[in-house]
């Protein structure tokens, strides 16, 4: 009862706190751990990152059947092509291990999952369980190497992403213990609510008057006049 109607002016469903924190931290974190999972693949059968670096031409070439990796062994285009499909698998299976600890911090906005109780919710359990169980099923089904390009990992490959997801779940503890350690310090709180608090209501109450409702609505409008613009650009760099 203490938080105020939402401001349909200034409290949009997605702003840009939002989509800085969803798509520049928490998306930019999952993509390089996914990454990591892709090249980790491709080292370990002979592909360095260094020699992958404008070997698309080469690799995509049909009639190119003595294409030498970063220890001088020949692969064939087919064989290629299967070790691209096991890629794509990894990259998939890292963003499911990483959804996994989004989800955990996902339960809280200021509380630690700790004090919130992490396995209370049975439902949530059975989601995450699911999640794991469709991936391997995806990854090891006969059958979805010719349907949708899935091939089966190595065991090992299935815990290099873990890292990225326990520094996802650090990240957000520490965010939310700064939320929770200085409510009412003015520089920091001005930090947090600019960068990492993505909720699009400030719950303070004294937060529209430290930082001004004209400020906030300008600083709203920027941030997604700026969004919108690298939208743009992506979107035509893509078409061209």
């Amino acid at each position: 009862m203490n938080r105020r109607p939402r401001n349909a002016r200034i409290d949009h469903l997605v702003n840009s706190k939002l989509a800085t924190y969803s798509y520049l931290q928490i998306g930019v974190t999952q993509a390089v751990g996914a990454f990591l999972s892709y090249f980790t693949v491709m080292a370990e059968e002979g592909w360095l990152p260094i020699t992958c670096i404008g070997l698309r031409k080469h690799w995509e070439q049909v009639d190119e059947q003595e294409l030498e990796d970063s220890y001088g062994q020949e692969w064939t285009f087919v064989q290629r092509q299967q070790q691209e499909f096991v890629c794509y698998t990894a990259f998939f299976v890292a963003i499911v291990i990483q959804q996994l600890a989004d989800l955990v911090i996902r339960k809280t906005r200021r509380n630690s999952v700790f004090t919130q109780g992490l396995f209370r919710n049975k439902v949530v359990l059975l989601g995450m369980l699911s999640q794991l169980v469709i991936a391997a099923f995806l990854s090891y089904c006969p059958g979805m190497d010719e349907g949708l390009h899935f091939m089966p990992l190595r065991v090992g490959w299935w815990f290099v992403a873990i890292s990225y997801a326990i520094f996802i779940w650090l990240y957000d503890e520490m965010r939310k213990f700064f939320i929770r350690r200085y409510p009412e310090c003015k520089s920091t709180r001005k930090y947090v609510l600019r960068s990492i608090y993505y909720h699009t209501v400030i719950i303070h109450p004294s937060s529209s008057s430290m930082l001004g409702k004209s400020h906030l609505y300008r600083l709203e409008r920027v941030h997604l006049e700026l969004w919108h613009f690298t939208c743009t650009l992506f979107t035509q760099g893509s078409m061209n």
